[in-house]
């Protein structure tokens, strides 16, 4: 049986009726499937599923996908970031697992003398003892961290850092992390800019 020719006036209208702004939808080389577009970068563009040979069933599996982002504004630009570095996203694969794909990516990327810092002045007042329950946002208010246990519970498996005159970090040992100077690392994360920060407390 032949397959239907779609237009780019029907991949408009379901770019029209997409659950999220930021994508659009583009018809395939051979105008036979619908494609998720992210600039220019596919991502549900699967030729194998046959839910994307069909207008109808096309929106509803993309709608599907991107119902899953919770924070649009974030997963947009950390994989837009993260594309721009060489990202390429798989798909078929979860909203979630791309956007932690996309961190990893770009983490893996900057080297860590070219990554900023940020203190979590609050980080001890929420310490028990054992974990502690720590939220960070980036300077768009986007929240790159939402976690109860980004330490060990033993001091002496952790990490720190000793921040220098010239606002770069160099590592310690854990003998020093009662100097004024010292901090300890929490976590590593990503903003909705693109950019690697080092969470220390």
């Amino acid at each position: 049986m032949e397959k239907i020719k779609h237009t780019a006036d029907e991949a408009k209208s379901i770019e029209d009726k997409l659950v999220r702004k930021g994508f659009s939808v583009e018809v395939s080389v051979d105008d036979e499937y619908f494609k998720l577009m992210l600039g220019r970068t596919p991502i549900c563009a699967d030729s194998a599923n046959s839910d994307l040979y069909d207008t109808t069933l096309a929106l509803a599996t993309f709608n599907e996908i991107l119902e899953q982002i919770d924070a649009p504004k974030r997963w947009i630009g950390v994989v837009s970031a993260a594309i721009a570095r060489g990202y390429h996203p798989e798909h078929p694969q979860e909203a979630d697992q791309t956007l932690i794909d996309a961190e990893k990516y770009i983490i893996d990327e900057v080297p860590f003398e070219y990554r900023s810092f940020a203190i979590v002045s609050d980080f001890w007042d929420n310490f028990n003892g054992r974990s502690a329950t720590i939220t960070w946002y980036d300077e768009d208010g986007e929240c790159c961290l939402d976690s109860s246990q980004v330490i060990a519970g033993d001091w002496n498996q952790r990490s720190y850092y000793r921040r220098l005159e010239d606002g770069k970090l160099e590592e310690v040992d854990s003998v020093f992390r009662n100097d004024k100077d010292v901090y300890m690392y929490l976590d590593t994360v990503v903003t909705s800019k693109g950019e690697v920060v080092t969470l220390l407390a």
